[in-house]
């Protein structure tokens, strides 16, 4: 079994990593597209900024899953933008996946630990500013078995911006793991949003540049409420060093208090380790409530 492990562990260094970033069903839904229209739960992961123009205290739980053995996320966060001028919110996922490469270790899986806490001020009438920290931890294992040593154990953080007007126009800017760690798991990245939203309306695009592997994503969607209740939504992910693109969509349905959200991205082309496209499909559902209103 050393030997095994041994052997397994310099199999395990050359493989490349996946990018450990996390985002709601709702912004899957929407393509990822979340850093200017976000609130709430969904600004907690898109653009921290975000939770200090929601007015509300929000609990929510969130499941994902690739339904091949692939990839599955549980996650929880609570997020209190209700009548503060300090905001904020805590957050913790959950994630079980198989590594990219599985040629040479079809059993070898990495489980993921990552713990997230953020704070948003507004600084006046519809702008913000908001930072969030995270502690991520992974391992690594085979048939069950963990390698040791694998894995690692990092600290990093984000920080964003967001301008909402009056006439529903919104402009974001959010940096990511912005320690600049060494680690392909967790890439700097720098991006901006523009969304609009008008009553039933509400549409947003994304860009964002990874500066480790210089890749470029083109993130972009749109939804529309139906009945004050229902929302249906689609969107689209593009990568324009590597060619991967995927679609999106998914539902919503809430009342004042409580709501859900289902969201799926299906990747159409592209290699398949494609960053932030690592998994071929993916679903997400999510309940939420906001209990103080």
């Amino acid at each position: 079994m050393r030997i095994d492990l041994t052997l397994a562990l310099v199999a395990w260094s050359a493989v490349p990593g996946v990018a450990l970033a996390y985002e709601t069903p709702k912004v899957l839904s929407l393509g990822g597209a979340g850093m200017a229209l976000s609130q709430g739960n969904n600004a907690f992961y898109s653009n921290p900024a975000g939770i200090a123009l929601g007015n509300y205290y929000s609990i929510e739980l969130a499941y994902f899953d690739d339904f091949q053995g692939d990839d599955r996320q549980v996650s929880a966060s609570i997020t209190d933008g209700f009548e503060k001028a300090l905001t904020g919110g805590v957050g913790y996922v959950y994630r079980d996946r198989r590594r990219q490469d599985r040629a040479p270790l079809p059993d070898l899986e990495a489980t993921e630990h990552r713990f997230d806490a953020a704070i948003a001020f507004q600084l006046a009438e519809g702008f913000a500013i908001g930072a969030s920290g995270r502690f991520v931890t992974t391992t690594d294992d085979i048939g069950g078995v963990d390698i040791d040593p694998s894995g690692f154990k990092e600290f990093t953080f984000d920080a964003g911006l967001m301008w909402r007007t009056s006439v529903g126009l919104s402009l974001a800017f959010v940096g990511t793991n912005l320690t600049d760690s060494d680690r392909p798991e967790l890439p700097m990245t720098v991006g901006g949003g523009i969304g609009f939203a008008y009553e039933i309306i509400n549409i947003e695009a994304d860009v964002r540049y990874d500066i480790q592997s210089k890749n470029t994503h083109i993130l972009g969607g749109a939804g529309v409420l139906i009945g004050e209740m229902f929302a249906v939504r689609a969107g689209f992910t593009y990568d324009t060093t590597t060619g991967a693109s995927a679609i999106s969509a998914g539902v919503g349905v809430a009342n004042k208090q409580f709501g859900a959200d289902l969201g799926f991205r299906q990747r159409i082309s592209g290699p398949t380790a494609a960053p932030g496209l690592n998994t071929e499909r993916l679903f997400g559902i999510s309940v939420h409530g906001m209990p103080f209103l």
